[in-house]
């Protein structure tokens, strides 16, 4: 667990140091930006103005930290994916048992959608534009590996101590809890909405669950 959380502590470090200068704060800010514009655009070109608006920049200066657009934008998404696994991480710490943490981690994912929606928008209109770039379906994979890996930590453990007693190889078994979790957070996106969060939650557990035993 404590190497996972160092990876995505690390995926941070590598975006912003600990100890933020004046440029780095300014860098934040148009990072955060450059979210916020993400998580509200449809399909529509985004562009350095569009940016600024939302990070209180010109259009030059946001070309100045960062002059290929696209660059932004894979900063800006492991950002996102980053502080996403340390909201997962923190809910976990004080859990011990797999099977708790193995929960904690699943619903942690929807705590996502409440804490910080604009990511979570943001996120999904970079898994659209991933179906049309091969180079942002590499870094997707790469962001999405964490989450993988850390399941298949949870999963490792609770094989051991014969609690968990799964059929599939613990690699593909995390691929697949991903992919419930995944088709959880888009039902309450894009059908139910946050009313139904609760129940859409306890059911994605229920079905990670059913796949353990």
């Amino acid at each position: 667990m404590a190497k996972n959380s160092k990876l995505a502590a690390s995926i941070l470090r590598d975006i912003l140091p600990q100890k933020l200068s004046k440029s780095d704060l300014r860098r934040l800010d148009i990072l955060n930006g450059a979210i916020k514009t993400y998580s509200r655009i449809d399909i529509k070109y985004v562009s350095y103005e569009d940016i600024g608006r939302e990070a209180k920049a010109s259009s030059a200066l946001i070309q100045h930290y960062f002059p290929d657009k696209k660059d932004l934008l894979l900063i800006a998404m492991k950002l996102v994916r980053g502080q996403f696994q340390q909201l997962v991480i923190d809910s976990m710490v004080n859990e011990q048992k797999p099977l708790a943490i193995m929960e904690k981690y699943v619903r942690g994912t929807f705590r996502w959608l409440e804490v910080s929606p604009q990511h979570v928008q943001a996120w999904f209109f970079f898994l659209y534009l991933c179906g049309m770039d091969e180079g942002l379906r590499k870094t997707h994979l790469e962001l999405t590996e964490m989450g993988q890996v850390r399941i298949t930590e949870i999963l490792r453990i609770g094989v051991e101590t014969k609690v968990f007693h799964p059929k599939l190889p613990l690699p593909v078994l995390a691929k697949q809890i991903q992919k419930v979790i995944t088709g959880g957070l888009i039902e309450v996106k894009t059908e139910a909405g946050s009313s139904a969060l609760k129940r859409i939650e306890d059911e994605t557990w229920e079905l990670c669950l059913s796949l353990l035993t």
